[in-house]
Parts: C-alpha cells; sequence; structure tokens
C-alpha cells in the first residue's frame, strides 16, 4: 500500500470515496440532479477564439450536496460534453449534474470578460434578476 500526501493509503481514500458515494446515495435516492439552478447562463468560455471549456451558473434553488446553499450565486466547475433535452437542461461536471430551470441563457465568451461579468458570492438574487431581465448579463 503506498501512502499519498494526505497520510492517507490508497485503501483508506478508496474506502472515504465508498462512504462518500454511499452518502450521497442516501441524500439522493431517486437519482436526481444534485443542484437545481435559476436564472441560469450555459457559458462556452473561449481562449484566442477557440472554446475552451464550458460552466454553468445560476441562483441555486435545491442542492442535495453540502457544496452550495440555496440563494447562493454559483459558477459550476467545468462541464462534460454531454447531450441533454433541450426542454430539460441538465449540465454534468466530474462530480456535480446541475439541472436548469426556467429561462436561460447560452453565450459564448472570453474567460476573461467572463470573470468581470460574474456577481460575488454575497450579491443579491433580486438584483441578479434585475439584470438578468434588463439584459445585462
Amino acid at each position: 500500500m503506498t501512502k499519498d500526501l494526505t497520510g492517507q493509503g490508497d485503501l483508506d481514500i478508496k474506502e472515504l470515496d465508498r462512504k462518500r458515494r454511499e452518502d450521497l446515495h442516501k441524500r439522493n435516492p431517486n437519482n436526481v440532479p444534485e443542484v437545481t439552478l435559476q436564472m441560469w447562463t450555459l457559458a462556452h468560455l473561449t481562449r484566442d477564439g477557440q472554446v475552451v471549456r464550458k460552466v454553468v451558473y445560476g441562483v441555486v434553488t435545491q442542492c442535495l450536496t453540502d457544496d452550495y446553499r440555496v440563494g447562493e450565486i454559483v459558477c459550476s466547475p467545468d462541464l462534460y460534453d454531454t447531450p441533454h433535452d433541450p426542454s430539460r437542461p441538465i449540465c454534468v461536471s466530474q462530480w456535480l449534474r446541475f439541472e436548469c430551470v426556467g429561462k436561460g441563457h447560452e453565450i459564448t465568451i472570453s474567460e476573461d470578460e467572463l470573470q468581470s461579468r460574474l456577481p460575488g458570492p454575497d450579491a443579491d438574487a433580486d438584483k441578479i434578476r434585475r439584470k438578468v431581465e434588463s439584459g445585462e448579463l
């Protein structure tokens, strides 16, 4: 058994992963997406004119994990390129699935420009809603 930098062996890490999966299954027995977003935007991020990754951001209305709180404005980790039903968009990252409900947007934007447009985590959801409705975001 090899040790990694956390001081735990391979078997210890496998056991922790197994326990995490079991805990997620207990919280989500029907296997629904773990995070639900409203006022969402699916962003294709570009660098030098080429799309390098995709993320989705929006206001959390439900979260079955401890990653986010309801009402928080979040940006997902990098998303996998998976097909989804346009009437029920579900975006998939390495650990979470994000269901996008209600009206949303899809944009292509440079990575640097997106950072300047994303609201901070303490931003007011009502202000964001007004910006979305006015077309600012």
